[in-house]
């Protein structure tokens, strides 16, 4: 069963810089039927803030997302905490994705569901190499490539074919 759920509030909190995991978690939630509030990192909001200026031109009613930039330690949480929050999507930190988790899992006066979470955290563009007759530099060039055309997640394999 899927975390979303058509007609529920739900929190979008994304590192700033990337688009695509943004832009991922937030029209996921709203393809579900769900409003989002789409809280960028405090430390890079203007990309979130031009995103939802592209969803506001291409004609997304009003209220549907909310950007609301702020402090992760205090609006985040308030965000996580608030008991018409029905889920949380994720990406960022392990200690903050683990302080989101635990957050989310305590019920708060008037909260009448339990919260789903979404949490992306960690570790990032793992590379597994076999065995393979290739150079140093060739596989460092290799392996960069997805990371800078898809910032995020971008792990690699590499066996002998």
């Amino acid at each position: 069963m899927s975390a979303l759920h058509p007609g529920r509030r739900g929190a979008v909190i994304s590192p700033g810089t990337s688009i695509p995991i943004m832009a991922g978690m937030t029209a996921a939630a709203i393809v579900a039927g769900n409003t989002v509030i789409l809280k960028p990192s405090s430390d890079s909001p203007t990309i979130a803030a031009r995103f939802v200026e592209v969803l506001e031109e291409a004609g997304l009613p009003d209220g549907v997302v909310n950007f609301c930039p702020g402090s992760g330690s205090s609006f985040g949480n308030a965000i996580v905490e608030h008991p018409k929050t029905r889920f949380i999507a994720f990406t960022g930190s392990k200690a903050v994705g683990l302080e989101i988790h635990e957050r989310a899992a305590h019920p708060q006066p008037g909260q009448i569901w339990i919260k789903r979470t979404i949490l992306e955290m960690g570790g990032k563009d793992s590379i597994l190499v076999c065995a393979m007759p290739i150079s140093t530099p060739q596989l460092m060039e290799w392996s960069l490539r997805p990371s800078v055309q898809r910032p995020g997640s971008a792990p690699h394999a590499l066996a002998p074919s």
